[in-house]
């Protein structure tokens, strides 16, 4: 939900379409408490049903099409961001076009076993890569 609400600002009515996700979350931390005296929420059961799975198809589609992606335009820079975990690495090619920043390609696999035991500095160069 966080990578997809970084873009949600090109998705119309993103807040209502995504309800049904973000409710799946209500009780489940999904970092940190920051203060001791903080009740936690009374968790709801995690469900994934038939409007979830509609929801994240319609969100997915969201993001591979315009004003999200868009083609690229050689005769502009390229702006590559990277993320990684201890499960995988992620990418996404930007590109500025119309004074927004428009993403031209994603991309994304797992890590290997041996990966696994790399140190953070070598998982990032490897997204990189």
């Amino acid at each position: 939900m966080g990578f997809v609400g970084y873009y949600r600002r090109f998705v119309k009515d993103f807040s209502n379409i995504a309800r049904p996700l973000n409710n799946l979350l209500i009780g489940h931390p999904t970092g940190k408490q920051k203060t001791k005296d903080a009740k936690p929420k009374k968790r709801v059961p995690f469900s994934w049903g038939e409007q979830e799975q509609r929801v994240f198809e319609l969100l997915k589609l969201e993001l591979i099409t315009p004003p999200v992606l868009a083609h690229a335009d050689y005769s502009k820079p390229f702006v590559v961001h990277t993320d990684v975990s201890l499960l995988g690495l992620g990418a996404i090619l930007y590109q500025r076009q119309d004074d927004k920043d428009r993403v031209i390609a994603y991309a994304s696999r797992s890590l290997k076993p041996v990966e696994k035991n790399y140190p953070a500095h070598k998982l990032e160069c490897l997204a990189l890569k």
